[in-house]
């Protein structure tokens, strides 16, 4: 368990090291020691490593811009790629069981929160595609002007976001007003914040949305386009959650995908996501009413 536990932080500490070091061969060392030590463990296999190496070559061909008809062919092959690991479709991977069946009140579902090896290295590799590609998307958060704009496009955002989604999910009984602090919140919230909220923006709104965006403003279309339909594979990613929670999953990616087109910067779809989890969790039936 605890070597689990390393090779998975290794992992996440990739994740946020796009923020903490200009040294792209630090964060790829991390990755791969990460990787390494989950593939000693058992945790991947011959096949998920080998699904993680195309993945990584895609990104690869992609880069060297061989032509424009061969680079969206790559693109669309990464974004495809990449969901199949979000949504755990590629074999391979043995995810780590953290929590089991755990009721955060009488209010509340179970919950259960896995380790996902493989949606966090395929967020790593398409965040390393994007900092070798463009490493200034993770630069200059903290001058002045960006900080204040990040911080408050997002809260406005945010507060337009929970509640329209807190209250669909009133009014559809998807979750009650339970309000609760659960001892299991600061484990919970790290989770969130790198390997879902981080992990997320990284793919969905950092490069689909950002591709997509890109090839319907090329057409002459409007920005919108690549907006919602990077918001509808968002909520695709949850379909095991049935039509409900695709449903509210792509409402949220609207209000993420927003605040990243709004402000150029990643972090303030990362924030609007994680504000949006945590009042989630403290105020309301998590992950969903029992019943």
């Amino acid at each position: 368990m605890s070597a689990i536990l390393t090779s998975f932080l290794l992992l996440g500490t990739s994740l946020f090291s796009f923020w903490l070091t200009r040294m792209i061969w630090v964060i790829g060392a991390l990755i791969l020691v990460g990787v390494g030590l989950a593939t000693y463990l058992g945790n991947i296999s011959i096949v998920g490593l080998s699904a993680l190496l195309v993945l990584g070559l895609f990104i690869y061909l992609e880069h060297k811009q061989i032509n424009r008809a061969i680079t969206r062919l790559f693109s669309c092959l990464i974004g495809i790629f990449a969901f199949a690991f979000f949504t755990h479709l590629i074999p391979g991977f043995h995810n780590y069981l953290w929590l089991s069946q755990v009721k955060l009140s009488a209010l509340s579902a179970p919950l259960n929160v896995y380790l996902n090896f493989d949606k966090t290295i395929a967020a790593c590799i398409v965040g390393l595609g994007l900092y070798y590609a463009k490493p200034k998307i993770f630069s200059g958060l903290f001058q002045k002007n960006v900080f204040k704009r990040v911080i408050t496009t997002s809260l406005f955002i945010s507060a337009l976001c929970i509640a329209l989604l807190m209250g669909l999910g009133l009014a559809l009984h998807y979750v009650v007003v339970d309000i609760k602090f659960s001892a299991l919140f600061w484990l919970w919230f790290v989770h969130n914040l790198v390997f879902v909220c981080i992990a997320e923006e990284l793919v969905f709104r950092g490069y689909i949305q950002t591709k997509l965006t890109g090839y319907f403003i090329a057409k002459q279309h409007s920005w919108m386009w690549g907006l919602i339909i990077a918001s509808v594979i968002f909520g695709l990613l949850h379909f095991r959650g049935g039509p409900l929670y695709i449903g509210l999953a792509a409402v949220a990616g609207m209000f993420y995908g927003y605040a990243y087109h709004k402000t150029k910067r990643i972090e303030a779809s990362i924030l609007v996501h994680l504000l949006l989890n945590t009042v989630h969790f403290i105020f309301f039936s998590y992950p969903y009413a029992a019943g």
